[in-house]
């Protein structure tokens, strides 16, 4: 909430209509809260109000600052009042996303809740009451209060239009409501919420969606750089960083058949099958076609294979692969468990089982789906500890549930050599280091995301920042100057701007002048702030 509590003066001055005595209180109010003089501030806007009860400037900025000092019952009272008198929907959003917190530190849920939900409907473009809106009502199982958010579903993310559709279905309310909306995400840029709506919509068609699954948000990728600590002078001249990396991991590895085609053509495969029909010829012939996209001929020679051996477990497996590429999970899930009855050591049958349940996973973001899939990963490595997809599809599913301790644990165990592997067990490290509340254990896995990815721009960011806190100026310049080199000229005023506050408290003022000039080009606020480093 550092961004907003920031941005609240300004808003509350924008919104100011007074006039004589009233506004040179309100003018002197402002003045001593620009200082830091809050009891001076509060002395100034509460004199504005014996002349004008009414004045909403007084009243929010009055709230605003008792909210600053910790005083939540004050705040309130004025952030209540003020509300009768804002005309402006921003502000008014912002007024109520400031009392859901304070609501939130008194422990009422359900005054959080509305509160966030009058953020939103006041100002739905308004993305942090809309995030925590979503994250806590979905944690909370409260899917009534997301299908009667009363605003225009479509300002809203593609993420959360699919959460608000799928509550729709869940609450069995608006129904036809949720088909326009997934009809909509179908078309979406982003393939995983096309993807989604595509595999909710034809759940629907079945009848298949029984609104057992959990649903969960899709996170928005982490932003804020700041550990938690006590802020320093130095610190209080450093902005929350933008990170602006994707969280997006290189995907689980394939499902897997035993059935081999080695050499053989089709009519070779044909005459063998005429000549001397077994489940073997069967199970290649429909290898072959499923490989070529032939879905049916695939399907008819997998059946013909278990027409021959019912027991047959690489049919069982294969069909279970043909109706995963269908994406006809139930039907995948019921082929891959009947080959393990046939064999409760079948490794493969366990995998594509859990590949299954990790792709459930990502459809329905649902957490007890990617539970399910770890368990069969772990089957597999309990029989063949040499299976390194089988650790790297695990760990995949613990970065997707956020316990990126567990994926660095098995994306170690995975091929290493491996590019994509490489490149997610640095993503692991970066999140964790963000999730961490020590800044040495920060520094570490900071380090470690560098070690594997040496091009991680974001890494080298946060990790000179940090160095930067502790005092640390000369392995931070280090860092700095790595990251400075990567991004792009548009991308770097944040590289730039610690650069010169390094400079500056070094000693080193001309270096940090020659920064400051350059920031100037790319963004006159941070610039205006490192100018007030330098020369004070």
């Amino acid at each position: 909430m550092k961004r907003i509590k920031q941005s609240i003066l300004t808003l509350t001055v924008l919104s100011s209509v007074t006039f004589g005595s009233v506004n040179d209180k309100i003018s002197e109010g402002i003045n001593y809260y620009k200082i830091g003089n809050y009891d001076k501030a509060i002395s100034s806007f509460e004199e504005a109000l014996k002349e004008d009860p009414s004045n909403s400037v007084a009243l929010s900025n009055l709230g605003f600052i008792y909210y600053k000092t910790g005083n939540f019952n004050k705040a309130k009272e004025y952030l209540l009042k003020s509300l009768n008198y804002i005309k402006d929907r921003e502000l008014k959003a912002l007024t109520y996303y400031v009392l859901a917190d304070i609501e939130k530190k008194n422990s009422d849920e359900e005054g959080y809740i509305e509160n966030l939900k009058k953020a939103i409907v006041s100002n739905p473009k308004f993305n942090d009451a809309v995030k925590h809106f979503f994250e806590f009502s979905v944690s909370k199982g409260r899917y009534e209060d997301i299908a009667g958010l009363n605003i225009d579903i479509s300002l809203l993310p593609e993420n959360y239009q699919l959460i608000v559709a799928q509550s729709y279905i869940k609450t069995n309310t608006k129904t036809e409501t949720a088909k326009k909306i997934l009809e909509n995400l179908k078309d979406s840029k982003d393939r995983d919420i096309s993807l989604k709506a595509s595999e909710i919509l034809a759940e629907l068609k079945q009848n298949r969606l029984g609104g057992k699954e959990e649903i969960v948000v899709k996170k928005k990728e982490r932003v804020s750089t700041h550990t938690k600590h006590k802020i320093t002078d130095v610190e209080k001249n450093i902005p929350k960083l933008s990170t602006n990396y994707k969280k997006e991991i290189i995907n689980i590895d394939k499902p897997v058949s035993t059935t081999t085609v080695n050499l053989e053509t089709e009519s070779e495969l044909l005459k063998a099958a005429k000549e001397n029909p077994s489940p073997s010829v069967f199970n290649k012939l429909g290898i072959l076609y499923l490989n070529q996209g032939r879905l049916e001929d695939a399907k008819n020679s997998f059946l013909n294979a278990l027409k021959l051996d019912p027991f047959d477990k690489e049919a069982l497996n294969n069909l279970g692969i043909l109706y995963f590429s269908l994406k006809d999970y139930d039907k995948a899930i019921k082929y891959f468990n009947e080959a393990i009855k046939r064999d409760d050591k079948f490794v493969d049958a366990y995998y594509n089982l859990g590949n299954v349940y990790y792709q459930l996973g990502d459809i329905y973001k649902s957490i007890s789906y990617y539970k399910q899939a770890i368990e069969n990963y772990k089957k597999v490595v309990s029989l063949n500890p040499e299976n390194k997809s089988a650790y790297y599809n695990m760990a995949n599913a613990y970065f997707k549930m956020e316990d990126y301790k567990s994926a660095i644990e098995n994306y170690k165990k995975a091929d290493l050599k491996d590019k994509k592997v490489a490149y997610n067990l640095s993503l692991s490290y970066y999140n964790l280091a963000l999730m961490e509340d020590h800044k040495e254990s920060a520094i570490e896995n900071l380090k470690n995301a560098i070690k594997f990815n040496p091009e991680f721009k974001e890494a080298y960011l946060l990790l000179g920042k940090i160095l930067y806190e502790t005092g640390n100026y000369n392995q931070a310049k280090d860092y700095l100057k790595k990251a400075y080199e990567m991004y792009i000229d548009r991308e770097k005023s944040e590289v730039v701007y610690l650069l010169g506050l390094i400079y500056s408290y070094s000693g080193d003022k001309d270096t940090a002048i020659k920064y400051y000039k350059e920031l100037r080009q790319l963004d006159s606020q941070l610039a205006d702030k490192l100018f007030e480093s330098i020369f004070n």
